[in-house]
């Protein structure tokens, strides 16, 4: 499905940060569809046994799966394979550009770092928007919506809120922060809110 209203000629980092937000926002979702009845069945989670005295459609404080923990692992490797891809491939573009047009080399690679660096940060602030709009705004997403207790949406949602917020105001404000430095503290973040 294209979403049209989002079509436009802007900051290339609105893309990446769109994917990586849709993409955080599944990670920050997965404890509540991993866990009780879910792990119960063998077919979703690989087969995950409930614990004595847990009854089938416990929801919160359920046992965790196993293979939910290693999608969750999978997802956030997915922002880091995300930006390395973009990266390196905006990388390659540039250096074929600069050899067509015989130019030096020598500030090639502080140009290329410098725009990176720029293009993380907007697609971190992206992100952290695209975040807030999809729990706050009317187009909520299925990974928190299809979670059946109120009680657990709501602790999830407050959860990517707070991820929202640390991208808006911490990362993608930082001028300093190298695009690997500043993954590092995505994924630290990430896990702060879990």
């Amino acid at each position: 499905c294209i979403a049209l209203e989002l079509g436009f000629y802007g900051p290339m980092g609105f893309d990446i940060g769109q994917l990586n937000a849709n993409v955080l926002m599944r990670y920050i979702s997965q404890d509540a569809h991993h866990t009780g009845s879910e792990c119960s069945s063998g077919s979703e989670c690989g087969g995950s046994e409930r614990g004595a005295g847990e009854s089938e459609g416990e929801g919160e404080g359920g046992v965790k799966c196993d293979s939910g923990d290693k999608y969750k692992e999978w997802l956030l490797l997915q922002v880091t394979v995300i930006w390395d891809t973009f990266a390196h491939e905006f990388t390659s573009l540039y250096q074929q550009q600069q050899q067509q047009e015989q130019q030096q080399h020598t500030q090639q690679d502080t140009a290329v770092e410098c725009v990176l660096q720029r293009v993380w940060r907007e697609a971190l602030g992206f992100a952290g928007c695209c975040i807030l709009r999809r729990i706050i705004g009317v187009a909520h997403v299925a990974d928190f919506e299809s979670i059946t207790s109120a009680r657990t949406r709501a602790t999830h949602e407050r959860r990517a809120l707070r991820l929202a917020t640390h991208l808006l105001l911490s990362l993608s404000l930082s001028t300093t922060a190298t695009a690997a430095t500043a993954t590092k503290h995505l994924l630290q973040a990430v896990g702060s809110v879990s």
